[in-house]
């Protein structure tokens, strides 16, 4: 007998079950605000702050969805995206994403490491929604978190995001550390120059 007929059998079809995507969903949505507030501090780089738009409206979408609208094929949308940003951000940290010029590695600062715990929150926590789902073998829809369930959750997040954009969005942070290096040089010596003109 498979879950749908046990479900039949039961009556449990077409009704919505409970599920705790609360936590997933908020998580996701904090790490595409963080993302959005840190694309003007990174506009010096064109492709990074197009990832981080992107980023950002996919993190927002797929949370609100999640929270509003659960089920298995948004769950698995928050998996996969927020499991690519939290690599990227890995990689970063690590060995630096040679695929993008200019991008070597980075100090992780406070902003991109919340950003980093909430989208690794949302995907373990989605993907452990739906490995229980899957093994309980219910077929029916998921039902949306009450107002209740959000209310705590949604203070923390607040609290914890807030400063979070605000940092994302007043650090720049230097990418490519050659590239970055001549520039500091460069302008120096225009300084020196300046001044030296000005003494004479």
């Amino acid at each position: 007998m498979t879950a749908v007929d046990r479900d039949a059998g039961s009556g449990r079809v077409g009704q919505r079950v409970a599920r705790p995507t609360s936590i997933p969903a908020l998580a996701g949505i904090g790490a595409g605000a963080i993302h959005a507030a840190a694309v003007g501090a990174h506009a010096d780089h064109g492709v990074l702050a197009n990832i981080f738009v992107a980023l950002a409206v996919l993190q927002l979408a797929t949370g609100v969805a999640l929270l509003v609208q659960p089920g298995r094929a948004v769950a698995k949308a928050v998996v996969a995206v927020n499991g690519f940003a939290v690599a990227g951000w890995l990689l970063t940290c690590t060995v630096g994403v040679w695929l993008i010029a200019g991008l070597g590695k980075q100090r992780p600062g406070f902003a991109d490491t919340v950003c980093a715990l909430l989208g690794a929150l949302a995907a373990v926590g989605a993907g452990l929604v739906l490995r229980s789902d899957s093994e309980s073998g219910v077929t029916s829809r998921w039902l949306p978190a009450s107002g209740r369930e959000l209310a705590v959750p949604s203070v923390v997040l607040v609290l914890l995001v807030v400063p979070a954009m605000s940092s994302a969005a007043t650090d720049v942070q230097e990418h490519g550390s050659e590239g970055t290096q001549l520039g500091a040089v460069s302008g120096s010596a225009v300084e020196e120059r300046l001044v030296e003109h000005e003494t004479e």
